[in-house]
């Protein structure tokens, strides 16, 4: 999920051999439209402005590849993937320079932030909350979430977002890129099943047909 100033965009990711894709836009995060989009898989959202940004994906042959769009999804024009990241199937990322970093050993990766610089953040589906770099060296377990949604990451500031059986919403939890310490998660009532994403003005929750934000990463109020 990606969100700048009152618009939101999301995807489902789809599988090259599979089930395409879905990428929606919302204008306020009251409804939802489709965009349409040739990919063949979605990775990651990256958007600077309400319609411009773009999709990092996978294109003919599954070969990874950035869709970009300057019009806020009516056109779409295919550049290399080779100066950025996305989380991949296998528990794999693709990192800048174009090549592949394994992230998740023997799990997948849910969800991937770029840190700055040659550094990001990535949850796996088995709970792992890693850090680490586009280079060979094996990422490091800083802390576990269980049931992890998303982790993002702008400004030195770090979110990571949760599932759980006492909170009738969504666990939110916050911290630095420079702390290996994650405060205790607060409970976003009503906000299970939500997206997180991070501007930087702060934290940002968008659900079916409803909006949270934050200046503080913990004190989270539906938006107007």
């Amino acid at each position: 999920m990606a969100a700048t100033g009152s618009t939101a965009w999301r995807a489902t990711r789809g599988e090259c051999d599979g089930e395409a894709p879905r990428l929606e836009r919302s204008d306020g995060g009251g409804s939802w439209s489709e965009v349409q989009i040739d990919a063949a898989a979605i990775y990651r959202l990256p958007f600077t402005e309400p319609s411009v940004g773009f999709v990092v994906g996978a294109g003919e042959s599954c070969k990874p590849v950035v869709f970009t769009t300057g019009d806020g999804g009516e056109s779409w024009q295919e550049v290399a993937a080779d100066q950025t990241w996305a989380p991949l199937p296998k528990g794999e990322a693709l990192v800048p320079g174009g090549g592949r970093v394994t992230v998740c050993e023997e799990s997948e990766v849910v969800s991937l932030a770029p840190a700055g610089g040659a550094a990001a953040w990535a949850v796996c589906d088995d709970g792992r909350l890693l850090r680490g770099t586009s280079g060979d060296a094996p990422w490091e377990e800083v802390s576990e979430v269980s049931a992890a949604t998303s982790v993002a990451a702008e400004g030195g500031r770090l979110l990571v977002t949760s599932t759980g059986e006492d909170c009738d919403g969504l666990l939110v939890a916050s911290g630095s890129t420079d702390d290996e310490a994650l405060g205790e998660p607060v409970c976003v009532q009503g906000a299970r099943g939500a997206l997180a994403a991070m501007t930087a003005e702060g934290g940002v929750l968008v659900a079916e047909r409803q909006r949270w934000t934050s200046t503080d990463l913990t004190t989270w109020a539906p938006a107007a």
